[in-house]
């Protein structure tokens, strides 16, 4: 089974518009791929649906309960510096190099020019449902 890390864009798209983001996000519910994830992606995840789009406490407390029955929880060790221009996107680098994981799905282009990094690939929604 794919070991994956869905970037918080892709948490976010999947809850708010679906897509190809929605179709990832089913094939973790239906036991197809296994998803790792970190302290720091839940509070972003929390933090962009409040502050972007007012959703209310009870909507993402619901949210991060989902996500934490669905996501083997991360805590990570690792501190890179690969990329300068959003220090953020190393926190997602860094928990999946500690998570193992075999892809990264977002939609960061900072993330996808790298296309991988260590042997973890970097994948668009797009890539990895072709892939």
């Amino acid at each position: 089974m794919k070991r994956v890390l869905l970037d918080t864009n892709i948490y976010i798209s999947a809850i708010l518009f679906g897509g190809k983001p929605r179709e990832i996000l089913n094939l973790v519910r239906s036991g197809e791929l296994e998803v790792v994830v970190s302290e720091h992606i839940l509070w972003e995840i929390r933090e962009v649906l409040s502050r972007k789009f007012k959703a209310p406490e009870s909507r993402l407390n619901a949210i991060e309960h989902d996500i934490l029955n669905l996501a083997r929880i991360i805590h990570v060790s690792s501190e890179l510096n690969v990329i300068s221009q959003n220090a953020a996107d190393n926190k997602i680098l860094a928990c999946a190099v500690d998570g193992h994981a075999d892809a990264i799905i977002t939609g960061d282009n900072h993330l996808l020019v790298l296309k991988k990094y260590q042997n973890i690939l970097i994948l668009s929604p797009q890539e990895f449902i072709k892939a």
